[in-house]
């Protein structure tokens, strides 16, 4: 399994809705991460292949997300996106955090247990 491609109106309506809402206010039913990347960026890829395990490993309790940067420009320049690699872990409840550069596997599995796997056990 692979994350989905999220546009900026796919993240208007299944993460939040910036235009209407500056507060933060998450729309999802599950914690998110998001990969933001490009096709000509070649760092990315790796970080790429590490969140495509990640979702094949945990896709039933996180949803999985790709931004291409170049393609959704106003996405990236309303999240602050000015380096790629990022990614945004977005837990149920709480502020999202954006990690920008390669971040290894042992770090976006602590991140994952600790800030969206433990939050969306706690509510559900």
């Amino acid at each position: 399994m692979k994350p989905a491609t999220l546009t900026n109106s796919d993240y208007l309506e299944k993460i939040h809705d910036y235009i209407h809402l500056r507060t933060w206010c998450f729309n999802g039913d599950k914690p998110a991460m998001i990969n933001f990347t490009s096709k000509r960026c070649d760092t990315c890829k790796l970080t790429t292949k590490l969140v495509d395990l990640l979702c094949s490993e945990y896709s039933t309790v996180i949803d999985f997300y790709t931004v291409d940067i170049e393609e959704e420009t106003d996405l990236a320049v309303e999240l602050g996106i000015e380096n790629i690699t990022a990614v945004m872990f977005i837990p149920l409840n709480g502020e999202p955090m954006l990690q920008p550069g390669i971040v290894s596997d042992e770090i976006m599995r602590a991140v994952i247990s600790k800030h969206l796997i433990e939050d969306y056990k706690s509510v559900g």
